[in-house]
């Protein structure tokens, strides 16, 4: 009995010694997941959201996916690291798939196909969809924990602990018959040894388990915004490599990224022996490890030629490798580029030539058996919490009321129509909650502003307004979206505005206004008034007096955006400011900040003094229409000059409390006590001189 408990206690060391497995701890994870991925080959990735998401692929080696995912997850999938990362400010990724595409691949047996047809041959229908051939998708971590998980049960530890435990069990059962040392080496065998065993040979999986569940691909995956995660997705390598390959792939990943390399690694002699007789019994390796640099020059040539164009004859022959095409039986290019088989053109081809090309299409089948030729593919949704979101304006429409939409100016001036209510729709995004709001209500009369709930949604805001009195053609109006924060975000703000949204006002706009004193024509420039603008009222509104109406009066060169009305000389008698006025029925036209025409004033002689303040003494020019603030074409202005000497001149100017009677201006501290007179120019020309004594 002692001899069997020693050759048990034996045997279950050498278990250990072979069947033992490395274990980390949880927070050393992430570490583990660097190292292989540091060890790993890079694979060529694609992204289908790749203006918001950018994705690169590392394919783990085989012994670290068997140290991280245990040894039956590492025998039969191509275990891939994919780091994702979601560049976008305002939106989160969701992960619909993973998959590798190998159509460009040597080893598919796949070309390029149409559009997917149902077994009978016709196209499916909208409400139908199916599987690519060309793409092999990740396992979902599920189904590979799942996988795991069972194997684990028929791991070398588990069978052994399992052995051990049971025969515990039988010896503990069985106490009959043996003597009391005996009872006592199996109750430590149970008791101690096993438990102990169990200690000392610990078991990965649940870590290896957790790995894949933190880890593994799964649907829906969420990253959020301007955040980064790793996937370790899983490929069932039987689902594209047969066992020979598989064998190769799990010994030397390395051959499939660069498999030029087989031909120059001696230790994978057999193998590439046997690779390479399946692809032509008669392919030698030493032929092809010697034409390998020429195949590899020619095939840069070609590729530059995809490039270059017309250049790829003048590139072979610049670079002297005619003789590399010679070695796979090729002729040098003719003139127009082509390039044959030695012995073509005469029908002759030799099974030297033809022994020689074979050798550049295996080097050509071996080099597109590169998985550089396989990419990775995430597929994807991008969505966002728009609560979270400051609303953006894009558009904004009017409905119509009853005399018409908002291009028509009675929308904008008839505060009858609809009792003067005017309802629209702002288009945009993430407008949920939001309240709108108008700048300029207040300035433009516009009342109840209100943001309708009914009909409105994340992409629509309706609202509502009542016209007080009419709005301009040509104002701008500008609206705004404000809606609160939720979450712990409102600890930053109170609030999320969008950005103005301008409107304007449908109609004429006029911009500036000009005058000319001598041939009383006036011009008004802007736009929208039509070659024949009689919808238009343009008025002139004097100092005193009735209005006068310049509508008969337009001259034939007036157009869309330039009306020019020629004035009788006659018609303005009155002097000062006339201001212009212009409107579509009731609806006023937005005028420039200057929009009177100046008539030329009436002065009286001569100027006073005022001195009932010594230190501040002022000019006194009094007459009538002599303000020009609001007024175009025709201003006046004034110089105080010596009589005596002209050489003292002052260029004077209006003090504040000037009106259109009287002109005060403040008396120079140079102007010494005699004769002076004050200039008075009017549109630049001289208009009338005026005494002026200083005592």
């Amino acid at each position: 009995m002692k001899r069997l408990l020693t050759c048990l206690v034996l045997m279950v060391c050498f278990c250990c010694t072979v069947f033992a497995q490395p274990t980390k701890k949880e927070a050393q994870n992430q570490k583990l997941l660097e190292a292989a991925a540091a060890k790993g080959k890079p694979v060529p990735t694609e992204s289908t959201v790749r203006n918001n998401v950018s994705a690169q692929a590392v394919l783990i080696p085989q012994v670290d996916a068997r140290r991280i995912f245990g040894r039956e997850i590492a025998n039969r999938y191509a275990v891939i690291e994919l780091n994702v990362g979601n560049k976008s400010s305002d939106a989160a990724l969701i992960i619909h798939g993973v998959f590798i595409d190998y159509s460009g691949w040597a080893l598919s047996g796949l070309t390029t196909q149409g559009p997917p047809l149902s077994a009978s041959g016709r196209p499916f229908e909208m409400f139908q969809s199916t599987t690519n051939s060309n793409h092999v998708a990740s396992e979902e971590y599920r189904v590979v924990r799942d996988q795991a998980q069972n194997a684990s049960l028929f791991s070398g530890r588990s069978w052994t602990m399992r052995a051990l435990t049971l025969a515990a069990s039988i010896a503990g059962a069985y106490p009959f018959g043996l003597t009391t040392l005996e009872v006592k080496y199996f109750n430590a065998f149970s008791g101690v040894l096993v438990p102990g065993i169990e200690k000392l040979w610990p078991d990965g999986t649940p870590e290896q388990l957790h790995r894949i569940s933190d880890y593994g691909y799964r649907t829906n995956k969420v990253i959020p915004k301007e955040s980064a995660e790793i996937i370790i997705c899983f490929f069932p390598i039987e689902r594209f490599l047969t066992p020979g390959f598989r064998n190769l792939f799990l010994k030397s990943p390395a051959l499939f990224f660069a498999p030029l390399q087989m031909l120059a690694d001696k230790k994978l002699d057999k193998d590439v022996t046997s690779l390479l007789k399946t692809i032509d019994k008669d392919l030698d390796r030493d032929e092809l490890a010697k034409a390998m640099p020429c195949y590899v020059r020619i095939a840069r040539e070609i590729d530059y030629k995809a490039v270059a164009g017309d250049v790829l004859r003048e590139e072979l022959n610049r670079n002297a490798i005619n003789g590399c095409l010679n070695v796979f039986g090729l002729t040098k290019p003719d003139a127009n580029g082509k390039i044959d088989l030695i012995g073509a053109s005469t029908g002759s081809v030799s099974e030297e030539t033809k022994n020689k090309f074979a050798n550049f299409l295996a080097l050509d089948f071996i080099t597109h058996m590169s998985l550089n030729n396989v990419s990775v593919t995430v597929d994807g949704v991008m969505t966002l919490d728009t609560s979270s979101m400051a609303p953006k304006l894009e558009s904004l429409k009017f409905d119509s009321a009853d005399c018409g939409d908002d291009r028509r100016p009675c929308f904008w001036s008839d505060l009858a129509s609809d009792t003067g209510t005017r309802t629209g729709t702002i288009l945009g995004s993430y407008l949920t909650g939001g309240t709108i709001e108008i700048a300029e209500a207040t300035d433009l009369g516009l009342t109840d502003v209100i943001t309708v709930p009914e009909g409105s949604s994340d992409q629509l805001l309706n609202f509502s307004f009542k016209l007080t009195k009419p709005v301009p053609t040509g104002k701008k109006i500008y609206f705004k979206v404000t809606k609160p924060v939720a979450g712990v975000a409102a600890l930053n703000a109170e609030a999320l505005e969008s950005r103005q949204l301008e409107y304007v006002v449908n109609g004429p706009v006029i911009t500036e206004i000009q005058f000319n004193q001598t041939t009383s024509i006036l011009t008004l420039n802007g736009e929208g008034f039509g070659a024949a603008p009689s919808t238009l009222a343009i008025k002139l509104h004097p100092p005193s007096g009735a209005d006068l109406d310049l509508k008969p009066l337009v001259d034939s060169s007036s157009t869309d955006k330039l009306l020019v009305f020629r004035i009788p000389a006659a018609s303005l008698t009155t002097a000062g400011c006339w201001k212009v006025q212009v409107s579509i029925g009731t609806q006023p036209v937005l005028m420039p900040e200057k929009n009177g025409v100046l008539v030329a004033p009436t002065l009286n002689t001569p100027a006073t003094l005022d001195a009932t303040t010594p230190t501040a003494k002022k000019i006194i020019v009094t007459g009538t229409g002599l303000d020009s603030v609001d007024c175009t074409g025709g201003a006046l202005s004034y110089t105080l000059v010596n009589t005596a000497d002209e050489s003292k001149t002052f260029k004077l100017e209006k003090d504040a409390s000037s009106d259109s009677t009287s002109v005060k201006f403040a008396l120079p501290s140079l102007a010494t006590a005699g004769t002076w007179k004050v200039k008075v120019l009017f549109d630049g020309k001289p208009l009338t001189e005026i005494s002026l004594t200083v005592p």
